[in-house]
């Protein structure tokens, strides 16, 4: 069974042995892979629509795992009680989506050991929230595919008060700073660039410059590029 590299490196960071709620699931290809290769013990396979549910349910057929892994239909972790399973994967969704799906059931986001997260967009806005609301970083990655560089989270509700992160930490992320791997040049590039062509836009227009917004996106700018520079010592194009 083909997952595919992102889909392959968000399943290396769920813990072996572990049970697992994959939300968001679409055709079950992760719980159904990580059982295959004897990661998991069981799993539950949530969507919020009935059309990925029926594909979750054809691929769990297929394999042979209807014992093993339970396909619920259900909004984010409505479908799920605190206690049925120790993990939770989230991928392929908006760093606003996966909030709300945390935020709305919080008993429920807060009784994981292990939360995998794989954001499409705003994890710096993720890992604020994240920080915010008790949540300690365990470890991040970066993976590469079809020229896309994806983030991953793993997170968990921390039994004790957590330090508030920096900007640079909510930008990057704490843990990659701490263990780069080998896309986090070209991650940070990106980063730069991003930000680079942000206050461009912005700096088009004289009332945009005068905001506290540009005041602040240009401090993060700054604070990459030098960043990158002191890692790398080259500028970062």
């Amino acid at each position: 069974m083909n997952i595919g590299t992102r889909l392959q490196t968000i399943a290396s960071f769920v813990p072996k042995n572990s049970s697992l709620a994959d939300v968001g699931t679409d055709h079950a290809y992760l719980p159904v892979w990580l059982l295959k290769e004897g990661v998991i013990t069981n799993a539950i396979a949530c969507d919020i629509a009935e059309g990925p549910c029926k594909a979750a349910e054809n691929t769990v057929a297929a394999y042979g795992y209807k014992n093993k892994i339970e396909v619920r239909i259900g909004n984010g972790l409505e479908c799920i009680k605190p206690g049925e399973v120790n993990s939770l994967a989230i991928a392929g969704m908006g760093g606003s989506t996966i909030i709300d799906i945390l935020s709305r059931n919080p008993e429920v986001s807060n009784s994981f050991s292990t939360i995998v997260l794989q954001p499409m967009a705003a994890s710096n806005s993720l890992r604020q929230w994240l920080n915010k609301n008790g949540f300690e970083f365990l470890d991040e990655g970066l993976v590469e595919e079809g020229n896309i560089l994806y983030e991953i989270l793993v997170v968990r509700k921390a039994d004790y008060p957590t330090t508030t992160l920096t900007n640079i930490e909510l930008e990057v992320g704490p843990c990659l700073l701490k263990n780069q791997n080998s896309l986090f040049e070209k991650y940070l590039q990106k980063l730069c660039l991003h930000y680079e062509k942000l206050l461009a836009n912005m700096s088009k227009s004289e009332t945009a410059k005068k905001t506290d917004k540009f005041v602040s996106i240009t401090k993060i700018y700054q604070e990459l590029e030098k960043l990158y520079y002191e890692r790398y010592g080259k500028r970062y194009c």
